[in-house]
């Protein structure tokens, strides 16, 4: 197939026209992946339009040229696309995609959410399995582990994870106000 697409080329187009096409399909594949990577947003029409005028090139070069210029333009134009996106990953728009901070020394739980281990509040709504629970004058969000708990109901504070405060129904003897002394 490719002594056929040369032959075409070849037959109606001069060496000259043909370096041309090439160029052209190179340089346009080129303006539309790059249209695509900083002017339009995700990846569509301009995107695979550029890849076919790349990829269109290629072929041309290939059939007309030999293998050693297509694949010397392959080569190429593999090292564009990485250049491409190492600027886009250099760009404004490419560093607002990219995690700044690290997560090394955070936690997902708050120190103030610790602090509420081992408290007893009430149920403010009914708890199935989440909800809003009061301790002293602070409302929060709350969930048990899968357990139905109506509102009005002591709940006690066993698990602190994740961001989320889970609790379990209290025992009747625990006191609001008074949190156990160690409860890990």
């Amino acid at each position: 197939m490719a002594d056929a697409t040369s032959l075409v080329l070849a037959s109606s187009w001069t060496t000259g026209q043909l370096v041309g096409l090439v160029v052209a399909l190179m340089v346009l594949g080129f303006l539309l992946l790059g249209a695509e990577v900083f002017v339009i947003p995700g990846f569509g029409v301009a995107g695979v339009l550029g890849l076919a005028a790349l990829g269109g090139g290629v072929v041309v070069a290939w059939s007309s040229f030999g293998s050693g210029v297509g694949f010397m333009l392959l080569l190429g134009s593999l090292a564009g696309t990485v250049v491409l996106v190492l600027l886009f990953l250099r760009s404004r728009v490419g560093q607002r995609l990219e995690l700044g901070d690290t997560l090394e020394d955070t936690s997902a739980v708050s120190d103030e959410s610790r602090r509420l281990l081992g408290h007893v509040g009430v149920a403010v709504t009914p708890l199935r399995p989440s909800g809003a629970a009061e301790f002293g004058e602070e409302r929060l969000e709350v969930e048990t582990e899968g357990e139905y708990i109506l509102a009005g109901r002591k709940v006690l504070v066993t698990a602190v994870k994740m961001g989320r405060v889970v609790v379990e129904q209290a025992p009747s003897d625990l006191d609001e106000e008074d949190p156990p002394e160690d409860r890990d």
